[in-house]
């Protein structure tokens, strides 16, 4: 019986010790990446020459779309990768759609107030006349700019080198989905989700990329690192603390396949929006894959925690080589 128990606390260290070792480990992997994840934003902004019809011209700056994601330097010089979802809207700008956008921002913004005192439907209709009138038209002038945002603070601006639409993208000209290389549209079926960024300078910070996703297995432990924007945009938190990445661990928790019948990693570990193109990681500090899509409810309001999905680091080689 002294032999079982002592056998039995034998036990009980070793596995205090392995796991002591394991949690070192973590903590040493997601220390040397950190520097290597990135936060990517991407702002369209409008300056729209509005006439009320009153004859008085209304110079106007409706509040601008932003929108962020993550990404991960995998070259030195410059290279990033992301999500294609996370720069659709600054690569594949419609700009005739956005002006539509902004303008309808700038009619209510200039002529809304004068027109407060009538009822919502008749002021409704009046702001629509306004929006249609021709005086209007062609007044919008758009801009727009993709930034990469270091750990360090330093920011660059970025452009798109290789591109593929999200998962479920709509149908290109040609009635297919879109790829692009070196800024030229493909037909062809895509809908990886991935871009590669480039940005000027040299001696980035990188990560490691593991070879393949093949060897990962249900139950592995991984860490997921980006900037989640309810943190990223959380009232109580410092600007400082709210530009530092986050970290999230979980397992692999089972391997599915999208709408285009392509493999995705499915895990347990937090990710929601903003960590979208967010590097996921083994405990070696390898990306094997990258946050692209998170479940929601029916609404589609409300993440839903413990049922999220990666790239596999396989689609990131692919466009790395091209």
């Amino acid at each position: 019986d002294l032999c079982a128990i002592v056998l039995g606390l034998s036990l009980l260290v070793g596995t205090g010790a392995a796991s002591a070792k394991e949690d070192t480990q973590l903590e040493a992997s997601i220390l040397r990446v950190k520097p290597a994840v990135v936060l990517i934003s991407s702002e369209v902004e409008a300056v729209v020459d509005v006439s009320c019809g009153d004859g008085s011209t209304h110079h106007v700056r409706p509040d601008p779309i932003y929108e962020t994601g993550s990404g991960f330097v995998v070259h030195p010089d410059g290279f990033i990768a992301t999500n294609g979802h996370v720069v659709m809207r600054f690569y594949e700008m419609n700009e005739r759609q956005l002006a539509g956008e902004f303008l309808k921002k700038a009619v209510a913004q200039a002529c809304g107030p004068a027109l407060a005192m009538v009822p919502d439907g008749a002021r409704n209709a009046r702001l629509l006349e306004i929006v249609a009138d021709p005086v209007n038209q062609g007044k919008v002038q758009l801009s727009k700019r993709l930034l990469v945002h270091l750990s360090t603070g330093v920011i660059y601006q970025a452009e798109v080198k290789a591109y593929s639409p999200a998962i479920k993208s709509e149908e290109g000209p040609s009635g297919g989905e879109r790829v692009s290389v070196g800024g030229k549209l493909e037909p062809e079926r895509s809908g990886k989700d991935v871009a590669i960024l480039k940005v000027g300078g040299h001696d980035f910070p990188t990560v490691r990329l593991a070879p393949n996703s093949a060897a990962l297995k249900l139950g592995e432990e991984i860490f997921v690192v980006g900037y989640p924007g309810v943190v990223l945009n959380h009232d109580f938190l410092s600007r400082k603390s709210r530009l530092e990445a986050s970290v999230t661990v979980g397992r692999v928790s089972g391997f599915k396949t999208d709408l285009n019948d392509r493999r995705v990693i499915q895990t347990d570990a937090a990710i929601t929006w903003g960590n979208s193109g967010g590097p996921s990681f083994n405990l070696r500090g390898e990306v094997i894959g990258a946050a692209t899509f998170i479940s929601t409810t029916l609404e589609g309001d409300q993440a839903i925690q413990g049922f999220n999905f990666l790239i596999p680091v396989d689609s990131f080689h692919e466009f790395g080589r091209q």
